[in-house]
């Protein structure tokens, strides 16, 4: 049990057990680095790719935020989102995405629909684009708040 705001403040944000991944989550890109709480994305032949993470979320009818910050952004098209997975592992509803243009603290809300099961978090990238961000949140409200550890 986690009493603190940061949904994904449970699982750390450090380097996993695959070299330049962030622990937990699952990319499609060519190239990544994790160095000193940075993720780097890169992605320099294919037709872009995506960072995802799928947490938990039977809660339908919450709105939830998943926010990330913007170190670096050298991309043309990258955008967040979150998408509701059911009990048979099939998208549901519609994919909620923001563009991310520029640096600082970039997000986007959902509201989950019944037959949500799980989310999941994801960063895109398009062809030939790096993105750096640090401190992902999923949290319930927008208001950003940054927490790695339990409170």
């Amino acid at each position: 049990m986690s009493y603190v705001k940061n949904g994904l403040a449970l699982y750390g944000w450090q380097e996993g057990s695959t070299t330049d991944l962030a622990a937990g989550w699952t990319d499609t890109v060519d190239t990544l680095d994790f160095t000193a709480g940075v993720q780097t994305l890169t992605d320099e032949a294919s037709a872009g790719g995506t960072m995802y993470r799928n947490i938990h979320f039977p809660f339908p009818a919450k709105t939830v935020t998943f926010s990330i910050d913007v170190t670096e952004d050298s991309a043309t098209s990258p955008v967040i989102g979150i998408q509701c997975y059911d009990d048979g592992d099939s998208p549901t509803g519609v994919q909620a995405t923001t563009a991310i243009s520029g640096t600082g603290v970039k997000q986007v809300s959902k509201t989950l629909v019944a037959a949500c099961e799980y989310v999941r978090v994801s960063v895109e990238i398009g062809n030939d684009d790096t993105l750096k961000f640090k401190n992902p949140t999923l949290q319930l409200s927008t208001d950003y708040e940054f927490v790695e550890f339990n409170t």
